[in-house]
């Protein structure tokens, strides 16, 4: 075995697979030599007398599990690649397996690419142990370098605060002068640190001790012959116990130094006034020079003694920002290229402004030596920039519509569409607002404008009709005041709210008082009328015109105070209220006998629900039971399921001498066989479910290996119809558990923002170069797990049906929302069988993604119906939908 070549020990209970996954492996990778083991046992026995380079066991076997199997080799060969490669995936699984010292874990899957994946984490875990020992070895050679070093270089480990001497090479000895013996044992600081410098000294150290590193930074130092300067470097150990120091001799750049010191002084004046500073960078040592502006900008004393750093300066980036201009002086220092970006700093007060940073390569030759730039801060532009985003997305958001009116009553600006205002706005901008006022209303509207127009700063409201981008009419608040003083607005701004709920049940109000001023009116009369049966049909008729109800009865007692003659019902009552209602205290209950002896019994009580009936008083005076939804009876047969249940609104009155029965009845379905029914779909899809994805899969994966091996030995167009038929079979099995599971009712709902999860949905569908356009969103109630598909599914059908270029719009209807496109629609004898599974029009399509669409729809309680778009294209509106 050559030292390139890796042998692996496969183990799987399974030898079909093991063979399978052998194959592929060693043609995917020829470093890998397999061998297989069917079990632990066997594989420990082979383990004991041959040398692996790396494991990969399954983990549900019989006897020991591959979890177990990992435990007894960590326990012989504790470094050894172990990958776990299983059918079986789980976070626990995982977890427990991470905790037992596993190299790698990886989940089988079908089709062979999941074989180059495994040969590819069997060679990055060997090649990362060899990697390792590849290190151990370069440490040795690390010794050797230490004494030969042309630098001088010190190795240090510190006691309390003190940096002790524990080697120095020939060149420290030669260049600080003093003999290694004297040195070893002794504090560095007490030899090499000038008296004036113990500050810098115990700043350096305390950064040593924290772990951090130095990579250039000028010190003053004493040797036997007196102070120089030095460029330090270090090699810090993880734990900040010590490390190396390595000191370049840079006595001579001082000179340098002064003189770019004073060509910054130069600059001072300028910086300061355009709030620009600049900087220049030396790319061998990796110092940089700062001048006045940038020390200001980023809030650093300028008389600091610490001589910043390319990565130091760096550092004052934002983290989010800090790998676009780490990436953009690498580029400048390495190939030259300039570069101008917009980023965040941090200051060393903690302050964040925003600059421009620039920099620019210097040449000597061919040679980039240095880099030189400037960073102009534009923290007040960007804030500018900010308030003016936001006051826009408020703007937008605002529950209101604004629009702005000049003096010739012509709408000069008018604000975006907002889905929160709850009605779609009609464009007003360069038109007279009374127009599209309710004729009703114009002269009342246009009248508050004027007097807002006569009289600046007065703020008044109207309520009026206007007409919406829907041509309906819909009731809005205005409140008008005028601004035209201001230089921003100049006109009368009116902002506008929809009111129309509030007017629909101001009216619903006035028609209840109508309703109940005339019920005790009727009441009346029908006790003193001498024609009560004319009366109590008018009234009837009256009542059924303002409440609409289903049922209607009137009654008046006879003299033994306990049976009722009917005087008059509704006609749609006939039958439902052929017989007199009872009315019995003692249970508090309300019955009659219905059409063909079917019951319907009401059971109400009175006494909480009229303050005016005490439990221990009869009912002598007028009661009244207000209409209200009252819970389920039932009507039919004496079977109990023979008729659906119904909800009733009732209202009923009661007094000495006349009864009046009004009902409003709405039929439901029974929802408990139904129920019960789901229920044992559901167990049944389960069953499904499991045995497609467990039983089927391995068989499966054999089989489409197997098949893919025989076309590459050999030319057949039978294999090649063998392999697409195992292909379709692949994606028909998850296509039909996709739809099985789409079968189950929804979880909780909760709010879903349409525009995000559109846009989510977008990035997870196979779009190319489509289109996505969100015209209007809201937040509605949703299966935040099930309605993604509804999304991604009609974004994949519209893109195979009307091309990558395709255009997809998603808004908000009044009853739901819709996805449209522009693609070449579809003909009436699709439309009629589009939501049907299997339905296809298309050779490779299968026909799942719609079914699922409708499926998923009807378990939230929504319907999706196609129609064309306004482009020419497929629009599928769902309705339904409750909004938030």
């Amino acid at each position: 075995m050559n030292a390139s070549s890796v042998r692996v020990l496969l183990v799987d209970d399974d030898p079909d697979l093991a063979d399978l996954a052998a194959t592929y492996l060693t043609q995917t990778e020829d470093r890998l030599t397999i061998d297989t083991a069917p079990g632990v046992d066997d594989a420990l026995a082979q383990l004991s007398h041959t040398e692996y380079q790396c494991i990969v066991s399954d983990y549900e076997m019989p006897g020991q599990d591959g979890l177990a199997f990992l435990r007894q080799v960590r326990d012989t060969h504790p470094e050894l690649p172990f990958i776990l490669f299983t059918g079986r995936g789980s976070e626990a699984v995982a977890s427990e397996a991470i905790s037992a010292g596993v190299t790698d874990y990886l989940q089988k899957d079908t089709g062979t690419e999941q074989y180059e994946l495994l040969a590819n984490r069997i060679t990055n875990a060997v090649d990362q142990r060899h990697a390792e020992k590849r290190a151990r070895r370069e440490q040795r050679r690390f010794e050797t370098l230490f004494t030969q070093l042309s630098q001088p270089t010190v190795e240090v480990e510190y006691e309390g605060d003190e940096p002790i001497i524990q080697r120095v090479n020939e060149a420290f000895e030669e260049t600080f002068g003093y003999d290694a013996d004297t040195l070893v044992g002794r504090s560095l600081d007490s030899y090499v640190v000038p008296p004036d410098r113990t500050a810098e000294a115990t700043a350096i150290n305390e950064h040593v001790r924290d772990g951090g590193s130095i990579e250039a930074r000028e010190v003053t130092r004493e040797t036997a012959d007196g102070q120089r300067e030095f460029l330090l470097q270090n090699a810090v150990y993880e734990d900040g116990s010590g490390g190396f120091a390595i000191y370049t001799d840079i006595t001579a750049r001082t000179e340098r130094r002064e003189e770019l010191t004073r060509s910054q002084e130069l600059l001072r004046h300028t910086e300061r006034l355009a709030n620009v500073g600049g900087w220049e960078a030396d790319v061998a040592s990796e110092q940089m020079q700062w001048t006045a502006g940038t020390y200001e900008i980023l809030e650093k004393p300028a008389e600091s003694s610490v001589t910043p750093t390319i990565q130091a300066s760096l550092d004052y980036y934002h983290p989010a920002d800090r790998p676009v201009i780490e990436t953009a002086v690498r580029n400048c220092q390495n190939n030259g290229e300039p570069f101008t970006c917009e980023l965040r700093v941090q200051t060393e007060t903690g302050d964040e402004r925003w600059v421009t940073a620039r920099g620019e390569p210097v040449y000597e030759g061919d040679e980039v030596v240095a880099m030189r730039g400037a960073i102009h801060d534009v923290t007040a532009d960007k804030e500018r920039q900010q308030q003016l985003t936001r006051s826009e997305h408020l703007l937008r958001y605002a529950p209101e519509q604004l629009l702005v009116i000049d003096e010739e009553m012509t709408v000069t600006y008018q604000s975006p569409p907002s889905p929160q205002c709850g009605w779609a706005q009609r464009e007003f901008t360069d038109n007279n607002p009374l127009e599209h006022v309710h004729p009703d209303d114009r002269s009342r509207v246009a009248a508050q404008l004027n007097t807002v127009v006569q009289q600046p700063g007065t703020v008044s409201t109207v309520e009026c009709r206007v007409r919406d981008a829907d041509d309906d009419w819909r009731w809005v608040e205005s409140r008008l005041q005028n601004v035209a003083d201001t230089d921003v607005i100049d006109g009368i701004l009116a902002a506008m709210r929809d009111v129309s709920a509030r007017k629909r049940q101001e009216q619903q109000l006035t028609q209840y008082t109508s309703f109940f001023e005339q019920l005790q009116e009727t009441t009346q009369t029908l006790l003193q009328s001498t024609d009560a049966a004319s009366a109590a049909a008018h009234a009837i008729e009256s009542f059924e015109s303002i409440l609409e109800f289903d049922v209607a009865g009137i009654w008046l007692s006879t003299d033994d105070q306990r049976a009722l003659e009917p005087v008059a019902t509704s006609e749609r009552g006939s039958d439902i209220v052929s017989d007199p209602p009872t009315y019995t205290p003692d249970t508090s209950s309300l019955s009659w006998t219905a059409y063909q002896n079917q019951e319907l019994e009401y059971v109400s009580d009175v006494h909480e629900r009229d303050d005016r009936a005490a439990a221990d008083t009869p009912i002598h005076s007028e009661v009244i039971v207000p209409l209200g939804r009252h819970g389920l009876v039932n009507i039919g047969s004496t079977e109990p399921d023979a008729f659906s249940a119904i909800e009733i609104d009732l209202l009923s009155v009661w007094c000495d001498t006349l009864t009046l029965i009004f009902a409003r009845i709405a039929q439901l379905r029974v929802l408990q066989e139904r129920e019960m029914a789901l229920a044992d779909e559901r167990d049944r899809l389960e069953e499904f479910t499991a045995t497609v994805s467990h039983d089927l899969r391995n068989p499966l994966n054999v089989a489409m290996g197997r098949a893919e091996l025989a076309a590459s030995e050999c030319e057949s167009s039978h294999l090649e119809t063998v392999v697409r038929a195992l292909d379709r079979m692949d994606d028909l099995i998850d296509d039909s558990l996709s739809l099985a599971r789409q079968g189950t009712v929804v979880g909780d709902t909760s709010a879903v923002e349409l525009e995000a999860i559109a846009r989510e949905c977008w990035q997870n569908a196979t779009v190319g170069a489509a289109t996505l356009v969100v015209e209007e969103t809201a937040a509605i109630y949703a299966d935040a797990d099930r309605v993604p598909q509804v999304f991604e599914n009609l974004f994949r059908n519209a893109v195979v049906h009307g091309g990558e270029t395709v255009t997809v719009r998603v808004g908000c209807t009044p009853e739901g929302l819709y996805v449209a496109d522009d693609g070449a629609g579809m003909t009436a004898e699709v439309k009629d069988h589009l939501f049907e599974t299997g339905y296809t029009t298309r050779d490779e399509g299968r026909g799942y993604g719609l079914a699922i669409v409708e499926r998923i729809c009807e378990a939230h309680g929504w319907t999706v119906d196609v129609s064309e778009s306004d482009a020419g294209g497929a629009r599928f509106d769902i309705t339904g939908v409750e909004f938030v």
